[in-house]
């Protein structure tokens, strides 16, 4: 367990929205330390390109001409 010192000020927000959410303190300080985990950019860089990295189908072939065929693709979807 570890002791934080809060101000006046941000100890009355905290008890606020702990009664005004039916919570408890730790929920509350809980809450807000996932929120701001979600919040930072994330380092690893597999996490930073999972949704524009995908998959190309092409019709087979040696691994050789994989970049030719993403290449090809990409053209036709680009113009």
């Amino acid at each position: 367990m570890r002791h934080i010192r809060l101000g006046e000020q941000v100890e009355e927000q905290r008890n606020l929205a702990a009664t005004g959410r039916e919570q408890s303190v730790s929920e509350i300080i809980c809450d807000a330390a996932h929120q701001k985990r979600d919040d930072l950019p994330d380092k690893r860089l597999d996490r930073r390109l999972v949704d524009v990295v995908g998959t190309v189908h092409g019709r087979g072939g040696s691994a050789r001409e994989t970049g030719s065929e993403f290449v090809r693709i990409l053209k036709r979807k680009n113009g």
